[in-house]
Order: C-alpha cells, then structure tokens, then sequence
C-alpha cells in the first residue's frame, strides 16, 4: 500500500475559495476582498455607480435651457410673480422689420438654447408650437410648426431656426402663443412639456400678428382650462398701462430691447399714468 504525503498549496494546484493569499504586497493572513458588484437590484446596469465604487473618474451631462427672462438661470419653477411667457430666446422673423408675425405669409421662428452643462447634448431635438392664448396650455391648445434635430455645445448658446414656415391666420385678435420643447433624449430629456413654469427645457413667447396703430382697439378670446372632473370656478384678472418712450430710449436702444422693456414692466405706482422708458 502506497502512502501519500499531503503536499501544500503552491505552483500548480488550485488553491479553494477564501484561503489566505500572501504576496510581496498583501500582508499575511489577509483574505483577498471580492471584486465589486457589476450589476445593482433590478439586474440592471448602472455604470455611473460602478465607477463610483472603483473610483474611476466622473461623468458629466449637458443642462438645457431656454429663458423665461434675461437673468434666469433655469431654476424651477417660477415664481408666479413672474411673467414667464416673455422669453428672450424666442422670435420670429418676417417681413415686418419690428419682428411681428405677419398673417399670409411665411414667418421662421427661431430660439437661443443654452447648454450649462459639460457635456455637448447630441442628438438635441427642438419642437416648435403655436397656440392661442390658454390658462393652463397643454398639447390639445397647440399646433406643430416644425422640428428640427442639432447639437448644442458646452457652455455655449445655439441658435436653431426653424425651417419650417408659420403662415398664421389673423384670428383670436392676433394674439398667440409660441412654444419651444427642447430635449436631449439620452443625457438630458424633457419632463414636462409645454410647461415653462416647471421645465427648463420649455420657452414660451406670446406675440402679436398684427402690429396695432396707437388708440386701436384689439379684441382677443382667452381659453380657460378645467383639467378637472367638476366644475369649477375661476378668477381673471387684467391690467391696463400707458407707456410713453422717451427720443433718446429710441435713438440708442433697439426697438426690440424696448418692446421687451415694456413688456416686463412690473406695474407698480399709479397705472392711469404714463411709465416713462
């Protein structure tokens, strides 16, 4: 009968799962830790947390915008003071050398986006709408013009114009609404479309398609919305204001800077009176 010697662990056998392994830089009596989870609950990828764990750098993303006013950083929502249907990054160009929209005729609209983030968003895809004036709009109000897919840069503002024309029709006293979705599916997506109150990615403009003569008297319809089962009862509330725009305001600032100017105003102090500008 032939006697085996029990010969250690070493070259050329297995050693089980466990066993203590010393090398030139694991201290003795160490147990080789696990390698770290590649999939998280759900088995699901989750790449951002796997390199969080190994350490492995940081991920960045585009942060789309479209402004609600000149100082807006894109926090949300707005404050309901604030009037959020006068976004700077909108406009529409025609024939008319004011900027307004011109019924019967071809108008391009086009909107600033601006991307805060470190990461170029691509592919971005950009809707434009049109609407009339609504309490609460939402896509039954609006009417597609046109999409246009591009790239907006890191820090940067890209232009997109829409190739599509918007031939409006003089209805609802000329007075429309203009909105601008903007989404970077991958990276950066929308989540409340038509919202410019809650979503970043979302610009509203309200324009007139007729430009008025001073003392004309413009009518104009406003939908109110009831999103709820039961009828229910709202308050409206408008306001008139006299504006007077002094030669040296004309002379040195744009007439579209001052259109805006007297768009945000904040009506304080005796409305029956002229505001200078």
């Amino acid at each position: 009968m032939t006697r085996r010697t029990a010969r250690p662990y070493g070259r050329g056998r297995p050693q089980p799962r466990g066993t203590a392994v010393q090398t030139s830089n694991v201290p003795p009596g160490h147990v080789r830790p696990s390698p770290p989870p590649t999939r998280d609950t759900g088995d699901q990828f989750n790449y951002g947390a796997i390199m969080t764990r190994l350490g492995i750098g940081r991920s960045w993303t585009p942060w789309l915008l479209i402004r609600y006013a000149q100082a807006d950083a894109g926090e949300r929502p707005i404050p309901a003071s604030d009037a959020f249907y006068l976004s700077p990054d909108i406009w529409v160009q025609s024939s008319d050398p004011s900027g307004n929209a011109v019924p019967g005729g071809p108008n391009f609209v086009s909107a600033a986006i601006l991307n805060l983030g470190k990461a170029p968003a691509f592919p971005t895809r950009v809707d434009f709408y049109w609407g009339n004036p609504a309490i609460g709009l939402g896509p039954g109000q609006m009417h597609l013009i046109g999409t246009e897919w591009t790239q907006v840069p890191a820090h940067a503002v890209h232009v997109v114009r829409c190739t599509t024309p918007w031939v409006p029709v003089y209805e609802n006293g000329g007075h429309e609404c203009l909105i601008v979705n903007c989404t970077s599916p991958i990276l950066d997506p929308i989540a409340q479309p038509f919202q410019p109150i809650l979503d970043r990615h979302v610009g509203q403009r309200n324009i007139t398609v007729l430009q008025g003569t001073p003392g004309q008297l413009i009518k104009f319809k406003l939908e109110v919305n009831n999103f709820f089962p039961l009828a229910a009862e709202v308050a409206i509330t408008a306001r008139t204001q006299q504006v007077t725009v002094s030669p040296q305001t004309l002379t040195s600032t744009p007439f579209r800077d001052v259109l805006n100017r007297i768009a945000t105003l904040d009506g304080g102090g005796d409305w029956s009176q002229p505001t200078p500008v």
